[in-house]
């Protein structure tokens, strides 16, 4: 059988176009507590935008995944407890400038 030079272009479109459309299910889905971690970590870029509730919403919900994480079995487990560690304390820190501030504010100069 002998392809023609011609249809060779659409023949290579043809299998580029249906290799994109490969149904996304055959991944993985994150776990839960992975997700939470993404939720978590990922306000650490808009941390000073973020309310005093806000930010201690954010610490607590970082120490009970904390919690659920020493839990796990995964190798990777102290590379995810390092980084929310790190998270949880940007939180801390946000939250106590954000009281310092209020406390320089209500002194008299």
């Amino acid at each position: 059988m002998r392809v023609s030079l011609y249809l060779l272009p659409g023949i290579t479109f043809l299998i580029i176009s249906f290799a994109g459309a490969v149904p996304a299910s055959s991944e993985e889905k994150m776990p839960p507590w992975q997700e939470e971690f993404e939720e978590i970590c990922s306000m650490v870029q808009a941390g000073d935008a973020l309310t005093k509730e806000e930010l201690n919403e954010l610490i607590e919900r970082a120490d009970k995944l904390m919690e659920e994480i020493k839990k796990l079995d995964i190798p990777s487990k102290k590379v995810y407890l390092f980084r929310l560690k790190k998270c949880r304390k940007f939180f801390e820190y946000i939250l106590e400038l954000k009281e310092t501030e209020k406390i320089s504010l209500l002194s008299p100069v």
